[in-house]
């Protein structure tokens, strides 16, 4: 009895561990997206240099990843 509990405890663990991956993943690839879309008008107007938007666009994304509800 206590064996099948621990074996479904494992693939619930498995399970969410795989969905935090591809959660992860996903934030990866729209923050791309984001930072190259927020940037571009900064770019375009040569208001910042390319480096210094990137940069400050990709801090920004993460703590808005960390911090967002």
């Amino acid at each position: 009895m206590f064996e099948q509990c621990f074996i479904y405890n494992i693939q619930n663990i498995l399970v969410f561990f795989i969905a935090l991956i591809f959660v992860l993943f996903y934030e990866i690839i729209n923050s791309f997206h984001d930072t190259a879309n927020s940037v571009v008008k900064l770019i375009y107007t040569k208001t910042m240099k390319v480096k210094s938007s990137i940069i400050l666009s990709s801090i920004f994304n993460f703590f808005g990843v960390l911090l967002g509800c």
